[in-house]
């Protein structure tokens, strides 16, 4: 059973997005079975620090 995801960010600028969403799609390829979306956290250096599930 092969499961796709397709991934994106918003918000902040590019590549330093605050949140990314994950969408998880059925077999079909089309509808989504899962959203998770992520609050991402940056340190002053623009390194990823943390990603919360929201």
């Amino acid at each position: 059973m092969m499961q796709s995801r397709r991934q994106g960010g918003a918000g902040g600028t590019p590549p330093y997005y605050s949140l990314r969403t994950d969408t998880y799609y059925h077999e079909d390829g089309v509808t989504a079975k899962a959203i998770k979306t992520y609050l991402l956290t940056y340190d002053q250096d623009n390194a990823l620090v943390s990603e919360v599930l929201q």
